[in-house]
């Protein structure tokens, strides 16, 4: 699948690190992902004993292109700051997501 976006907004964000409280809004959104999926079929038992089929993923790959994912924090002070330098942790936030 090529193409694909994504958008999540949260209106109950927060974050605590040592004494420092982030609170407030998040939305993100992602444009322009590429996902491959490797689906095999097999069997599976149901508690009933009945034998169905079912799908099995054998593997996947999400690719997130550097420029087509944005991250928006609102709230107190401190997620003004934490939006500020948003830029220097969206690597890490590109690469959680497609782990």
């Amino acid at each position: 699948m090529n193409d694909l976006g994504a958008g999540f907004h949260s209106s109950d964000f927060r974050y605590k690190a040592w004494i420092f409280v982030c609170k407030g809004s998040v939305s993100a959104s992602m444009s322009n992902v590429n996902l491959a999926v490797d689906i095999g079929l097999t069997t599976q038992k149901l508690s009933n004993g009945k034998v169905v089929p079912a799908f099995v993923v054998k593997s996947s790959a999400l690719d997130i292109p550097k420029n087509h994912i944005n991250i928006s924090i609102h709230g107190n002070f401190i997620s003004k700051i934490a939006n500020a330098f948003k830029g220097l942790f969206m690597g890490k936030i590109r690469d959680e997501i497609q782990k």
